[in-house]
């Protein structure tokens, strides 16, 4: 369990494993970030900034899958083979008091989609929240619309893609109301 201002805690001071050394980052691709619940970020008070490298590619995420892939999450997209069919890395956000939560992708190396959810269940269509994406394929930032969080609340965040795979630097930023 992490500590009053830790992001994260793994038990080691391995960086690179889903939670740095400092447990201040969530880089790596730790195999909780495969299913549910995903893997654990905390947010603790007004202006935290949590920030992550990841990756939906099965070379790194050992075990990646396709495991969301609901008509809830297709919101940026129509018609048929728009659904999405590729890899997820799944997110456990934690809020440790009431506010919003942004949450942003830089640094893309492939098409990605992502989406949030107020209970990880990927049949639950009625869990999902939000979503967002590149809709360009060349891997531009983008954002994800803010979400309210309630406090001791768990949210999931899934990153996905169309039909790719690759990877992504991700910031999670908490503002009080």
């Amino acid at each position: 369990m992490a500590d009053p201002g830790e992001a994260c805690d793994d038990g080691n001071d391995v960086d690179g494993d889903g939670c740095s050394a400092n447990c201040k980052n969530v880089n790596g691709n730790p195999a909780s970030a495969l299913q549910c619940p995903g893997q654990p970020v905390h947010l603790w008070a007004d202006g935290d900034v949590v920030e992550g490298k990841g990756s939906t590619d099965s070379t790194k995420l050992i075990g990646a899958k396709n495991t969301f892939n609901t008509v809830a999450q297709n919101c940026l997209f129509a018609g048929p083979g728009n659904d999405l069919r590729g890899n997820d890395h799944v997110y456990d956000l934690v809020a440790h008091g009431a506010g919003d939560l942004l949450v942003s992708f830089t640094n893309l190396t492939y098409d990605a989609r992502a989406t949030t959810w107020t209970t990880c269940d990927p049949a639950l269509e009625s869990a999902y929240d939000q979503c967002a994406g590149d809709q360009t394929a060349s891997g531009a930032p983008f954002e994800l619309p803010i979400v309210s969080l309630t406090d001791g609340q768990h949210y999931t965040v899934v990153v996905d893609g169309a039909t790719e795979a690759g990877d992504y630097t991700v910031q999670f930023l908490f503002a009080a109301p």
